[in-house]
């Protein structure tokens, strides 16, 4: 992801937090909404999670030859690539069998510095976390769906802090949204015997919306993936510095040829000129539910 797409993301995820989360909400109602962030990109930073997610120490050594003589070399990192097994498109928690992947020493330095931002109403740590967010390596967006599931995911409740619990999929007057912002460069995977990135990504998304109600949104730029997605129900934001999400997720579909699923009438004029009246934080949970 070059400088003027990475500059992009962070003005869309800047205008996502201010939509989405009150700045003076009311008296016990200051955890309607809470919201988590993660960043890839040629793997995945799960940091102070990494123990729980992975199943052993951060600490970790390799064997090896050379000289005419054994060594160890001994490191530590906390980069992860994607789950494998009979859970890999699940949210299932990570156990036996189903621990996420540890990337191996000589992969050890392929993720970020960015942890998992667990799920918060409080919009500071959000704005720190994307003013920190910095461009480089390739993109393993496969490991995006999978950690921004989790991280809304009851079944990973005890991975994450108390505080930061998901609600369970069945909370009366609750729905989740996944919200994926990516140059649409999938291009980077632990194991290539797993598939490619976008059908992980895809195989994910399937999962996700049968645990439960999601729609997602994204600042893609490589068009080729985005019709598979958009199949998949998610939904997309194509210039990633467009303010107007509501307008910009009608310009995507518009543009993929595919029916608008919003409850008003979308008017059979250019979707550059649709003009919808409602506040940026109207426009954004409307467009996302």
């Amino acid at each position: 992801m070059d400088g003027s797409r990475i500059s992009d993301l962070k003005t869309a995820a800047r205008d996502a937090v201010d939509a989405l989360l009150v700045e003076d909400p009311k008296p016990g109602r200051e955890n309607d909404v809470r919201l988590s962030m993660v960043a890839y990109n040629s793997a995945f930073n799960a940091g102070n999670y990494f123990e729980a997610a992975t199943g052993h120490s951060s600490e970790q050594s390799v064997d090896y030859y050379r000289d005419g003589s054994w060594h160890t070399f001994y490191y530590d990192s906390t980069c992860v690539f994607e789950c494998e097994g009979a859970e890999a498109f699940t949210d299932a928690a990570p156990g036996p069998g189903q621990y996420v992947e540890a990337a191996d020493a000589r992969r050890r330095n392929d993720c970020s510095g960015h942890e998992p931002l667990a799920l918060t109403s409080s919009r500071q740590p959000l704005y720190d976390y994307i003013t920190a967010l910095r461009a480089g390596g390739n993109t393993a967006g496969h490991l995006g769906v999978a950690w921004g599931w989790y991280t809304v995911s009851p079944n990973w409740a005890s991975v994450f802090p108390a505080a930061s619990a998901p609600l369970a999929y069945d909370e009366p007057d609750s729905a989740k949204a996944l919200i994926l912002m990516t140059d649409g460069e999938f291009n980077a995977v632990g194991d290539s015997s797993n598939g490619s990135s976008p059908w992980q990504a895809q195989q994910l998304c399937d999962g996700a919306k049968a645990a439960g109600k999601w729609a997602g949104l994204g600042g893609v730029y490589d068009e080729a993936i985005l019709p598979g997605f958009i199949e998949r129900g998610m939904r997309f934001l194509l210039g990633g510095s467009d303010r107007a999400f509501i307008l910009a997720g009608a310009k995507a579909r518009y543009s993929c040829r595919q029916k608008p699923r919003l409850k008003r009438r979308i008017p059979t004029k250019s979707p550059s000129q649709l003009k919808i009246h409602l506040t940026p934080r109207q426009q954004f949970l409307k467009f996302l539910f």
